[in-house]
């Protein structure tokens, strides 16, 4: 909720007050991921800031002008700098150029990896206008961090964002990467991931093994071209967990996505909303998350629209 209502109080100028944030968490409050994406956002449009610091359960951003120009950022920490540009995607949409220099968490748990962002979310964003792309200098695991990245974004057109299933899967991609690890370790995420896709839905992928010598970790991301659109799914490795179920868990996770003939995964639609929130559109999820429920009360609040949720089959229609 806190980044989306960044992101949307950048476009369109208005401040927010926001109160009993994460009230009902273990550590309740901000954390040093949100205040992050503060700061990236206050930097963007010289916002007045007040409660902005750890354990805060009060934030209110009153933002000074269009978000645009180069800022920089560290975390400190193996934060997700995936979560923390969010707000600055959505802040694309008032035409600012923006090139944002980010270091911390490329690829950490409960977010979506770099290879997602730039291999899924952004090319399906950039269909619709969007001139953006993220540069992966150095990759962040949890829990060292450490990962670098350079998101550049020079806004889009305002058309609405009407995403439709395609008809039939153009191709299949896997990606695995593994750092600081044997490159074997990438080759049987690859092939199991492979080898799953293949017994479940009888096709072929491409696949691409990489490693690199940054801090310790291993990912795997999973996509399918719908020619009209892209459904995505990723997985990380952790300590003691097998090479294979890294790479079968995001192979089932896209398969899953590609049965549903929901023409977005379901995390991609809670990155969605925010867009036809503002510009009007349409898409389809074979499920409603609680981060879609939070976006579109979000949405309402800042713009009065409705997000519509309607049962179609097996899938929710979502509308604006």
């Amino acid at each position: 909720m806190l980044r989306t209502a960044l992101g949307l109080s950048a476009v369109l100028g208005k401040p927010f007050l926001m109160t009993n944030i994460r009230a009902k968490r273990r550590r309740p409050g901000l954390q040093n991921q949100h205040l992050r994406a503060v700061e990236l956002m206050q930097q963007l449009t010289k916002a007045e800031v007040r409660g902005n610091f750890i354990g805060s359960d009060e934030l209110k951003f009153i933002p000074k002008r269009r978000p645009e120009g180069s800022v920089s950022m560290q975390t400190g920490t193996a934060a997700s700098l995936m979560l923390i540009i969010q707000p600055v995607i959505i802040a694309s949409l008032a035409g600012g150029e923006i090139v944002a220099d980010l270091k911390g968490g490329t690829d950490v748990p409960m977010a979506p990896t770099s290879d997602y962002v730039k291999y899924v979310e952004l090319p399906l964003l950039r269909s619709f206008g969007l001139v953006a792309s993220i540069d992966i200098v150095r990759r962040g695991y949890y829990p060292a961090g450490g990962g670098y990245v350079r998101f550049w974004v020079m806004g889009w057109s305002p058309a609405p964002l009407h995403v439709r299933r395609g008809e039939s899967i153009r191709e299949i991609r896997v990606h695995a990467l593994a750092c600081s690890l044997p490159k074997h370790v990438a080759e049987r995420e690859a092939q199991a991931a492979v080898e799953f896709i293949r017994s479940t839905l009888g096709l072929q992928s491409k696949t691409l093994t990489s490693t690199c010598n940054e801090s310790v970790g291993t990912n795997v991301l999973v996509y399918a071209d719908l020619v009209t659109s892209l459904l995505g799914a990723d997985a990380l490795g952790e300590k003691g967990k097998p090479a294979e179920l890294v790479g079968s868990e995001a192979a089932e996770s896209l398969v899953r996505e590609v049965k549903s003939n929901a023409s977005v995964d379901v995390h991609m639609g809670d990155m969605l909303l925010p867009f036809i929130g503002l510009r009007g559109g349409s898409f389809s999820v074979r499920d409603l998350t609680a981060h879609m429920m939070s976006n579109s009360y979000v949405v309402k609040q800042f713009t009065g629209t409705q997000i519509k949720f309607e049962r179609q089959g097996d899938l929710w229609l979502v509308s604006a």
